[in-house]
């Protein structure tokens, strides 16, 4: 499992155009500014880190105390270093539908960052699908898509938030869709891409082909095979 607090404090600080050590405050960052720091920066710093200790740093649980300290001060050298160990070889801004669902079928995860909001209800609709509503800058991530040709009824990507497993409720399609996520139509997924900050992120080898295996993608990775995880 990939921890979140160094993409955000990279993409935040060392990460950004132009870069910076310090930051005067606030919270937030953007897209682009991750898929940079992921796929690692020119000074040997950037990457990525895992759900575990780190010497003194555990990084086994969420932090947004960390978060904040990070996106503010930067990543610590020597885990910025660290994280350079695992890059993403590749990453790719994603423009449109077709190039959103290629990646998905491919096994690869994209980012996606925008203003669009869909926290309005909390509650799925009867196919899993949650409506758009209002303004919300947020970068969650996509992990699945389904067309209404398969037996899908509707188009749509799944999202997966990072608040947990219950902030959001109701019936799911399929029955094992993960807890915490949720589908957006097509029409909202082309909006959220057409503002230009969605990446498909690959894995240490680029984007080469790979045979899938569906079941545990959302298990937690065996430790040996870390180095190979993203």
């Amino acid at each position: 499992m990939v921890a979140t607090e160094p993409i955000y404090g990279g993409s935040r600080t060392a990460a950004r155009l132009p870069p910076i050590s310090v930051n005067s405050g606030g919270d937030g960052s953007y897209g682009a500014a991750a898929a940079r720091w992921v796929s690692g920066l020119k000074n040997g710093q950037g990457g990525i880190l895992y759900r575990q200790k780190y010497g003194k740093v555990d990084l086994t649980t969420y932090s947004i105390p960390l978060s904040r300290d990070w996106g503010r001060n930067g990543v610590p050298a020597e885990l910025a270093k660290e994280a350079n160990l695992h890059k993403a070889q590749k990453v790719a801004l994603i423009e449109t539908w077709e190039g959103l669902c290629a990646a998905l079928e491919s096994g690869y995860p994209v980012p996606v960052c925008s203003n669009i909001g869909f926290a309005k209800t909390k509650v799925r609709d009867q196919d899993g699908f949650l409506p758009r509503g209002g303004n919300w800058s947020h970068c969650m991530v996509a992990i699945s898509v389904r067309y209404a040709k398969n037996d899908g009824k509707r188009d749509g990507i799944l999202i997966m938030n990072s608040w947990g497993s219950t902030w959001v409720t109701g019936p799911k399609w399929p029955s094992d869709q993960p807890d915490g996520s949720f589908w957006i139509s097509k029409e909202d997924a082309i909006a959220i891409i057409s503002q230009g900050d969605s990446f498909a992120i690959g894995g240490v080898d680029g984007f080469k082909y790979r045979d899938l295996n569906h079941f545990d993608w959302m298990m937690q990775a065996d430790p040996a095979s870390l180095s190979l995880a993203f």
